[in-house]
């Protein structure tokens, strides 16, 4: 695996710390990285368990790092500074979801999808006319229609 390998060329040239981003290359590197006595920095891991971590915060021997977990409740609340009279919020997970009871597929057949970049668009006009002012916070990550 390109992981591993690349896992014993750092240790080759014995770092004073490795980092890493994202949960498979922390998973494939982090017992060679530590066991070679280079302490380890994880970055872009949603569940830190999955990594060896003992919990979402307590970090494992030889190793921390930084989550990309953000909890739903904390979610709601943000969203809810934007439209703070919103009293239910849903989600559409993705059309995989009819594929199952519709298309007949087995859910081992349907590929994993991964959100490829996060786009906030706003229109103006419509927020204007349902009386929503949006945080400047939020207008600065925006791209307006």
């Amino acid at each position: 695996m390109k992981i591993k390998n690349a896992a014993g060329e750092i240790v080759s040239r014995k770092p004073d710390l490795v980092v890493t981003f994202e949960t498979p290359a922390t998973q494939h590197s982090k017992d060679r990285i530590i066991k070679a006595g280079i302490p380890l920095v994880f970055s872009g891991v949603a569940i830190p368990e999955l990594v060896g971590c003992a919990s979402k915060t307590k970090a494992g021997q030889g190793f921390t790092g930084v989550t990309i977990y953000m909890d739903p409740s904390d979610v709601i609340r943000i969203s809810q500074y934007i439209a703070p009279d919103f009293h239910v919020i849903g989600g559409l997970t993705s059309d995989q979801i009819a594929c199952i009871p519709i298309d007949k597929k087995a859910p081992g057949d349907i590929p994993v999808i991964r959100q490829e970049s996060l786009n906030i668009i706003v229109d103006l006009d419509a927020s204007k006319k349902l009386g929503i002012v949006l945080p400047f916070q939020i207008l600065q990550l925006a791209k307006t229609i």
